[in-house]
C-alpha cells in the first residue's frame, strides 16, 4: 500500500499509473514468487481507499476456509498450542512433536494435520509451511519468535552484514542458544532462502576470501534437537 498520495505534485499524480507499473516490474523482478498489487492511497483524502477496501474483501472472501465450519479438532488443536508454546524455548516442535499433539486433539490423520495447520497458520496462532518436504519438519507455535528472527538480520545492533552480504560464518555470533539452537540454522537458513528472503551467493569471491556457502540440497546433515532427529540438506560452513 502506497500512502500519502496527497503529497504528490500534479505531475507526480498524473505520472503515477507508470510509477506503479515501474514499480511492479522491479518487486517481480526481486521476489518472482510474490502474488502482489501495488495501491496507491491518501488517508487524508481518501482517495483510492475504496479499492483498497475491495481488494482486501477479495482477499479474504476467496480464502479457501471462508465459510466452512470449523471442526472442533482444530480448535482443541488451537487451544492445546497456546498451553505448549510458553513450555517451550525456543517455541519449536519437531513434525513428530506436533503430531502428537494433533492425536491428542483426534487428529490422526497427517493430510488433515496439515490442513488444520495451514488454518491455524492463517490465524496466527502458528506457522508451519506444509508445503515445502524440509519446511514442514518444524512447527513455530510462536509467530513473533521468527519475527525476532528476521529482526536479528535487518538491525543495526551489528557489523557482520556488509553491503547486504552476510557470510555464513557469521551466523553462529548472530543466531545463538538459547534463542536459535545450532541445530535450527539449517533450517532457518532454508526458510530465508525459500521465501527469497536471502539469497546463495555460492563461489561468490569478497576480497581475498571466498565466501562461505550454504545449499540446503547438497548434503545431509543431521543433529539432534531435544529428543528427536532434525535432519535437513545443508552444506557446513
Amino acid at each position: 500500500v502506497l500512502t500519502h498520495m496527497d503529497k504528490l505534485s500534479a505531475p507526480q499524480l498524473a505520472d503515477l499509473p507508470n510509477t506503479v507499473r515501474t514499480l511492479k516490474m522491479r518487486v517481480k523482478q526481486l521476489f518472482p514468487k510474490l502474488s502482489f498489487k501495488i495501491l496507491p492511497l491518501s488517508c487524508v483524502t481518501l482517495a483510492g481507499v475504496n479499492e483498497f477496501v475491495e481488494t482486501l474483501e477479495d482477499v479474504i472472501v476467496n480464502q479457501r476456509y471462508v465459510g466452512e465450519k470449523l471442526p472442533q479438532s482444530y480448535l482443541m488443536l488451537q487451544q492445546l498450542i497456546e498451553e505448549e508454546k510458553v513450555k517451550y524455548y525456543p517455541p519449536v516442535l519437531s513434525l513428530d512433536q506436533y503430531a502428537k499433539l494433533g492425536r491428542t486433539c483426534a487428529i490422526d490423520d497427517a493430510e488433515e494435520l496439515f490442513r488444520a495447520s495451514s488454518l491455524l497458520s492463517n490465524f496466527g496462532v502458528l506457522l508451519h509451511f506444509t508445503e515445502d518436504p524440509i519446511l514442514r519438519k518444524v512447527v513455530i507455535l510462536d509467530p513473533q519468535w521468527l519475527s525476532d528472527l528476521l529482526s536479528t538480520l535487518v538491525t543495526t545492533k551489528h557489523n557482520f552484514v556488509s553491503g547486504g552480504i552476510l557470510s555464513h560464518t557469521s551466523l553462529k555470533h548472530i543466531w545463538t542458544p538459547p534463542n536459535y539452537p545450532v541445530s535450527l540454522h539449517p533450517y532457518l537458513l532454508w526458510l530465508l532462502q525459500r521465501f527469497e528472503i536471502a539469497y546463495d551467493l555460492t563461489d561468490v569471491v569478497l576480497g581475498s576470501r571466498r565466501s562461505k556457502r550454504y545449499r540446503p540440497t547438497s548434503l545431509r546433515y543431521e543433529s539432534t534437537f531435544g529428543n528427536f532427529p532434525f535432519d535437513v540438506d545443508v552444506v557446513s560452513a
